[in-house]
């Protein structure tokens, strides 16, 4: 599929706030009423408005096929635990951000996946909760601004920065793979580097440029969040890809562990 590139186009999209749907998937009820309680606290502190979707296991949860803008997770639950659904949820676009919420703090580097943005742990801490949440909700804000505006039969189209797995060049011609599709337009690698390094793109080869956000392992080749494929790491672009991957690695560890 070929698309015609308009090049520089980093579009801000204009709009209110939309309700979001908060999942609470706990098999502890008092646990569900003090997260729905912290959640409506911070619902009057920031003028956002919630509709929420309880879930007493992780089964029911898989089952359920609507949106949920954020999840918040129980670790240890009767049937399957947390950490496993989390890894069965991170191929479905319906769930965008989940938080942790346990006991069992040792489980929080086995939280680590492309979906998770932060660890709570019980009993829950009200201003600790309010913070993780008001992140999202300002992330999904400024996500309006984090769109790549393409033509396409004489439409435009606008992919989502995040969902963009990696970028690829090909003489003329660059491809654009997202999560679910693969775009080939026109263009530069050299240009995308440029635009996409804010958003935590990185070079690493000659041929290919990378969402670190989708990195599980970054050595001589690059291994791919739940995906098959791998991408070769090139001899000029080794130490820097790695500095910059173990960089974002600490950085994000820093936002989910030190931020109490």
């Amino acid at each position: 599929m070929k698309i015609e590139y308009k090049r520089d186009d980093i579009k801000t999209l204009q709009g209110g706030k939309k309700e979001m749907t908060i999942g609470i998937c706990d098999d502890e009820i008092k646990c569900v009423e003090t997260a729905m309680a912290c959640c409506e606290k911070v619902k009057e502190e920031i003028n956002q408005k919630f509709e929420y979707r309880i879930f007493c296991k992780g089964e029911e949860l898989l089952e359920y096929e609507e949106d949920i803008d954020i999840l918040f997770l129980d670790v240890e639950m009767n049937g399957t635990n947390g950490i496993d659904i989390m890894k069965m949820l991170e191929d479905r676009d319906t769930v965008k951000n989940i938080i942790f919420v346990s006991s069992h703090s040792d489980c929080v580097f086995d939280s680590f996946g492309i979906k998770t943005r932060g660890f709570i742990c019980k009993p829950i801490e009200y201003d600790r909760f309010a913070r993780e949440v008001k992140r999202i909700v300002d992330r999904q804000e400024n996500k309006k601004n984090e769109v790549v505006e393409i033509l396409f039969m004489g439409k435009q189209i606008y992919i989502c920065v995040e969902k963009i797995v990696y970028l690829s060049g090909e003489g003329k011609y660059v491809h654009v793979v997202t999560e679910k599709d693969e775009y080939v337009i026109c263009g530069s690698l050299r240009a995308w580097e440029e635009k996409m390094a804010k958003y935590n793109f990185v070079r690493v080869h000659k041929s290919y440029l990378v969402n670190l956000k989708f990195v599980s392992n970054l050595k001589d080749i690059v291994t791919l969040i739940s995906r098959k494929e791998q991408l070769p790491v090139g001899r000029k672009y080794k130490e820097t890809s790695r500095c910059k991957y173990k960089e974002y690695m600490f950085k994000k560890f820093r936002e989910r562990i030190n931020d109490k």
